[in-house]
């Protein structure tokens, strides 16, 4: 099943990305699979492969920048970001201009896909003090966990944060990461469900189920969520065509 289907998704919606294991994936798949118009921006920062993907990249800093730009094309896909920063990634475009893109979604029956953490490229993360940075008009927030991370040490090669990570999953700096950890971790309210704006859909997605042994957890750990999400997702997902898994 396509993830858009999964998602249930219908014009105009807003959906914030957070976690590690795939959420650039998943916003360049769901972003391909749509047929409505579809923003993409961040309000921390985006990675190289997403601008890329889109039909359009727009650096604004400001909402009269976004609406002369956006007034002189009339792309399907956009991504919208500030200005480039270190490691080649592109900046926030900044509140007011964020929830100008709420707006423009509401006008135009357009869906709004917003990167709003970091994962260096680790299957597992836990959040710092300052993230997520999910707006308060978002009505579905993604988790992502990269199930790949099962089984791997808990230590900076496979988690993003890992002394964070170890707080809320109760395991040790070097121990093997088993599902009830986590569990621990997704469940938590410091953990994959911080931040989460009142009122929004919560969806888990396990993504990187690309083995037997990956899916039979993914299956587990999906009962063990359902009770907190109000959805949980199974994938192995995989990037569109022309484009670079981050």
């Amino acid at each position: 099943m396509q993830l858009s289907r999964a998602l249930r998704l219908s014009p105009p919606a807003s959906l914030a990305f957070v976690g590690a294991g795939g959420k650039s994936t998943a916003i360049l798949q769901l972003a391909h699979q749509l047929v409505c118009p579809v923003f993409i921006t961040t309000t921390t920062h985006l990675g190289q492969a997403q601008p890329a993907g889109a039909d359009l990249h727009l650096v604004v800093t400001s909402v009269p920048e976004l609406e002369d730009k956006l007034i002189a094309e009339s792309p399907r896909l956009v991504a919208v970001t500030g200005p480039q920063v270190a490691e080649g990634k592109w900046s926030s475009p900044g509140k007011a201009v964020l929830a100008r893109l709420n707006d423009l979604i509401q006008e135009t029956k357009a869906i709004l896909l917003i990167e709003a953490d970091g994962a260096r490229r680790l299957p597992l993360k836990a959040p710092a003090s300052h993230e997520p940075v999910i707006p308060d008009f978002v009505e579905q927030v993604v988790v992502l966990a990269g199930l790949s991370g099962l089984g791997k040490k808990q230590d900076g090669e496979h988690v993003h944060r890992p002394e964070q990570f170890a707080a809320l999953s109760g395991l040790q700096i070097g121990e093997a990461i088993n599902r009830a950890a986590l569990a621990k971790v997704l469940l938590h309210d410091q953990g994959g469900k911080k931040n989460i704006p009142t009122g929004a859909r919560k969806i888990a997605l396990l993504n990187q189920a690309d083995t037997v042994e990956l899916k039979s957890a993914a299956y587990a750990l999906a009962g063990e969520l359902l009770p907190a999400y109000d959805a949980v997702l199974i994938a192995a997902l995989e990037p569109p065509s022309g484009t670079s898994p981050q």
